[in-house]
């Protein structure tokens, strides 16, 4: 005999080359006794499980007692939370204070240029940046005025004549005091 007719049982093959699972006798049957279960004659001993063998029993929990805290150890506790607090409000507030005009500022002006609503005081001031090319120090060569009104004049007649011709006939003393 081989190896592998010692190892796996011999099965029959199939005519269509299928080869079919080996069948394993069927399993003994147990007969149980019908009827009541009666005791064995004689002296019954409880059974008693064997000793542990050497196995160390985990000690037994200790209770813990609270104890109050000391005044000193509250105290200090306290003062650590209302530092952390105080040092939470300044970091979320100082930014909103030196940031936050200038933040506002600029969205309400890009909300204007979103409405198409535009203030009297940003119109000026985007003209000055227009004609002065946004040099603060710049000069008007047609004035002699200086500062940031030394542009006005000249860019307010221009608009005049470019789109109010009925404004466009009056002088420009007149133009410029509407």
């Amino acid at each position: 005999m081989d190896a592998a007719t010692l190892i796996a049982p011999a099965r029959p093959e199939r005519p269509g080359g299928d080869v079919t699972p080996a069948r394993l006798p069927p399993a003994p049957q147990l007969e149980l006794p019908r009827g009541p279960v009666r005791p064995t004659p004689g002296r019954a001993r409880p059974v008693k499980a064997p000793p542990r063998a050497s196995v160390p029993r985990p000690p037994a929990p200790r209770r813990r007692i609270a104890r109050p805290l000391p005044a000193r150890a509250v105290s200090h506790s306290w003062y650590l939370r209302a530092g952390a607090g105080l040092v939470l409000l300044l970091a979320l507030l100082v930014p909103g204070l030196v940031y936050g005009p200038a933040l506002l500022r600029e969205l309400d002006r890009q909300w204007s240029a979103l409405t198409g609503t535009i203030d009297l005081a940003d119109a000026v001031e985007r003209i000055v940046m227009a004609e002065s090319h946004g040099d603060p120090n710049a000069r008007n060569r047609r004035s002699s005025a200086s500062g940031p009104g030394q542009f006005l004049d000249q860019t307010w007649l221009e608009l005049i004549r470019a789109h109010r011709a009925d404004l466009a006939r009056r002088g420009e003393k007149e133009a410029l005091e509407l």
